[in-house]
This record gives C-alpha cells, sequence and structure tokens, in this order.
C-alpha cells in the first residue's frame, strides 16, 4: 500500500492566530488538577486497611486501588486497558513523587493551602459554603479534599522546582520547528464581504437591479435580506474558501474590491455579493508565533522529562508489592514503546492481517509532522498490513488513490472507541495498541517515531 503521489488540493491551512495570554490564576490550574488526580488517579485510603504494597516504607492500601479501579472501569478509555497492577503502579508513581518533592525540600504549610483557597474563591466567585456543597454533591468531604489538594501542591512545586528549570529549547529548535510546519503558520488568501441572500430569484433581480442604479448594498440589505447578519449590513467578515458553498466562496473571491456580484444560487437561496476588501496569501513571521511554537515545544518537553525522573525513581525506590495476581488469567498487557497497550484485540484483523491506523486532520501542525514516518512504515510492512490514514475533516484516507469524501462510520466508531477526547494525531494498531500525540516532535526525531510503530506492528504479527 503506497501513498498517493499525484498532487491534490488540500483546504487552506487555518493560520494560529496572534493571542494575548491571559494568566489565569494559579489556584484555578491546581484545582483542576486536583480534580484530574482524584478522579483518574483515585482518592485518599478509606477504612481498608490492607496493604498493597511498600514504597521505601510507606504503605500503599488496598482501598485506594479498588477506588481507582471503580473510576477506571467508569472511563470509556481507561476500561479496555484495566488490571490491578497497571491501577497499583499509578498509585506507586504517585508516592514516589510526593516523597521525591519532600527530598527537595518542598514543604505546603496550611497557610499556603488557605491563601490558595482564597484566591480561587475570588476567581470563581465561590466561597467555602457552596464550594463544599458541590464537593458533597461528588460525595467528596471537603477534609479530603483538603488532604489531597495539600498532596497536589506538592506535585506542583515539585515539577515547578525539579522539573521546569530543565527545559531548554534554544533559539534554533524553536526556528527549525518554524520552517518545517510553514503550511500551518501561513495565513489563507481571505475575503471580506457582505451579502443580501433572498428566498427568490425575481426579488434578488430586482434588488441587484436598484444596486446598479445607485442603490445602497447596506440598506437593501438591512431591509431585505434574511439572516442574523442583515442587522449589520448583511456583513459576513473575513473567511476563507472553505467557510461556505463552493458557489458562494468562487464568486466571492473572484470579485474586485468593491465589486458587486449577479444573482448566485445556493442552497440557502439567492445572493448578491458585495467585497469590501481582501487579503492574499501571507506565510507568518517567526516572531509572530514564536511563543506559540515554544510553549508547545516545552509543553511536550516537559511530560518527556516527567516521564525520565519518574523511571529514575522507580530504580532507586525499593518497592514491596504485596498484591496477589491472577495468574491465571488468558491475556495480560504491556506497553510497546510509546503505545498503550489496550489488553483488546482481534477484531482489527483483515484477511488474517492486522490493520493500523492513523487519525489526522489536514491542519494538524503534528499531524502534518507524523505523517512521513506513518507512511515509511506502512510501505515497508505494505505486503503484511491492511493500513489507514484518515483526515477527518477532508474524509480522505491518504494511502489509496482515490480521494475519499467521508470516513466510514465503522472507522469513526473505532476512532471514538479508543480517544473518546477526539484529539489528533491517533494511532490505534490492531485493535489494541494506542497513542495519542508525538513523541518525539521536540527533537523532530522521526526515525524515533518509525521505531515505535515498527515495534509494535512486530508485536502483532506475531500474536
Amino acid at each position: 500500500m503506497v501513498s498517493k503521489s499525484r498532487k491534490r488540493h488540500k483546504k487552506p491551512k487555518r493560520s494560529i492566530p496572534k493571542q494575548s495570554f491571559i494568566m489565569l490564576g494559579l489556584v484555578i490550574i491546581l484545582v483542576g488538577v486536583f480534580i484530574y488526580f482524584r478522579f483518574m488517579h483515585g482518592s485518599a485510603p478509606g477504612s481498608n486497611k490492607s496493604v498493597v504494597a511498600y514504597v521505601n516504607g510507606e504503605p500503599v492500601y488496598y482501598s485506594e486501588l479498588q477506588e481507582l479501579k471503580s473510576m477506571a472501569e467508569r472511563t470509556p478509555y481507561l476500561s479496555q486497558a484495566i488490571t490491578e497492577e497497571s491501577l497499583l503502579d499509578v498509585l506507586i508513581t504517585q508516592r514516589l513523587l510526593k516523597q521525591a518533592a519532600k527530598a527537595a525540600g518542598i514543604v505546603v504549610t496550611e497557610e499556603e493551602f488557605n491563601k490558595t483557597m482564597e484566591a480561587y474563591f475570588q476567581q470563581t466567585n465561590l466561597n467555602k459554603g457552596n464550594f463544599t456543597a458541590l464537593l458533597n454533591s461528588l460525595g467528596i468531604p471537603y477534609e479530603s479534599f483538603k488532604r489531597d489538594m495539600i498532596n497536589t501542591l506538592y506535585l506542583y512545586k515539585y515539577i515547578n522546582k525539579t522539573i521546569l528549570p530543565l527545559i531548554n529549547i534554544s533559539n534554533e529548535t524553536l526556528f527549525n520547528y518554524y520552517t518545517s510546519n510553514l503550511e500551518s503558520f501561513t495565513q489563507p488568501e481571505m475575503v471580506y464581504a457582505a451579502h443580501i441572500l433572498v428566498n427568490s430569484s425575481e426579488l434578488a433581480e430586482e434588488l441587484l437591479n436598484k444596486i446598479n442604479q445607485g442603490a445602497n448594498f447596506t440598506e437593501l440589505a438591512k431591509n431585505y435580506s434574511q439572516g442574523y447578519m442583515a442587522p449589520m449590513g448583511g456583513v459576513l467578515g473575513w473567511f476563507t474558501r472553505d467557510k461556505f458553498p463552493k458557489e458562494f466562496t468562487d464568486v466571492a473571491f473572484s470579485l474586485d474590491i468593491g465589486e458587486v456580484s449577479d444573482v448566485v444560487k445556493t442552497d440557502y437561496g439567492w445572493h448578491i455579493i458585495k467585497v469590501l476588501n481582501k487579503s492574499e496569501p501571507k506565510v507568518m513571521d517567526f516572531s509572530e508565533v514564536r511563543s506559540w511554537i515554544e510553549l508547545t515545544l516545552k509543553a511536550q518537553q516537559q511530560g518527556e522529562l516527567l516521564n525520565q525522573r519518574i523511571a529514575e525513581l522507580k530504580e532507586k525506590a525499593k518497592i514491596q508489592i504485596l498484591l496477589e495476581t491472577n495468574t491465571t488469567s488468558s491475556s495480560s498487557t504491556k506497553d510497546i514503546g510509546s503505545f498503550r497497550d489496550t489488553g483488546s484485540g482481534g477484531e482489527c484483523f483483515e484477511n488474517g492481517k492486522p490493520v493500523i491506523r492513523l487519525f489526522t486532520t489536514s491542519t494538524c501542525p503534528h499531524c502534518r509532522w507524523v505523517k512521513p514516518g506513518f507512511i515509511n512504515v506502512v510501505n515497508r510492512y505494505k505486503d503484511r498490513v491492511v493500513a489507514y490514514l484518515w483526515e477527518l475533516d477532508t474524509g480522505d484516507n491518504l494511502l489509496t488513490d482515490e480521494i475519499e469524501t467521508k470516513v466510514p462510520d465503522e472507522e469513526m466508531a473505532i476512532y471514538h472507541k479508543f480517544n473518546p477526547q477526539r484529539s489528533v494525531p491517533t494511532f490505534v494498531f490492531g485493535c489494541r495498541y494506542v497513542r495519542v500525540g508525538t513523541v518525539y516532535e521536540a527533537q523532530n526525531d522521526l526515525t524515533k517515531e518509525e521505531a515505535d510503530f515498527q515495534k509494535v506492528i512486530e508485536a502483532l504479527l506475531t500474536q
């Protein structure tokens, strides 16, 4: 299976708008982090004091494991990959990070917690009373929230003290990312226009005659046009070619500034278009997007460094696991490289060959970066696997010569099943191994990406 070699008509790329970032309150972030850890990673120990592990002498309780398992089973994506061993590993990681925070001299005081909550209440217009009621409605006593929030503050301060100072992205790296993704930083050709929309060709022709005789376009739009833009004189604002029906945009983009169209028919009715301004395609300057690129690459590097730190902590720690595992299980899960093993599979084989999928969009810069690596690996295994590379916004499978316009429902069902958040790029190999996002893009190392793809394919071929 090979990639398409002919030129394809692509939708204009969405540019990254120049933004002014508003600094959110630290406490809002912290409360969000708490909720994540609370509901995705379990809560504090309950009455069951049975110990399932010791982490440097600190116990992990069976009740924690059960609460975490209960929450994971109600989470669609996690429910496919649940084992008590993997959930216990999450709890062990939490213990290690808090221990490391204390070893680094990090202290969280009662006063810090109180100030954090005061700031949070100011940001959200809540108070302790209605916030406590909100927690109670979720089944969380305020004291449990307080204890777990203090733990979250430890984690947050540890990352800021020991991880963030290690992040170093050179200007050369930023510029290389910019030059490698110029399409993502290109503002497409745009038109600023107004229109008059009516429900009959006769009325449209009558209004066009009035305009040609000198009538005011704006006033006619206010008096006759349909739609919510009529009171503003039919002004549609700036738009690209893919914003409105092709019959409409083909005409709009062909007009000069100040020119009025003939009557244009679309499924919405009959239009008269007036172009008020136009802009040519423009590549945004590096200085305009540098901050955005830096934020993106820093987030990726932070995740990589934190994973490395966790691995180091585990290697040095004294961990005693007392959990009795189910040795009669017919299957086990084992992550491969950057791919999560969901433990499912079997339904994603065609003619005895494993099916590997990459879900992308035409406007996603991370997708654009990783696609060539995916295609390279697909071509190496073209006789041994079945592969799909879907663009969700265009509906096209980029690995066929045809230009499809709709992703089949059964393919969308697989995408939604393994990534309920519906982000891209999403990799689903054999309906068992799953990954969301790129891993080595910050280093611009496509070879490592390909190596991970190849490892998973080899594992599928031996099953």
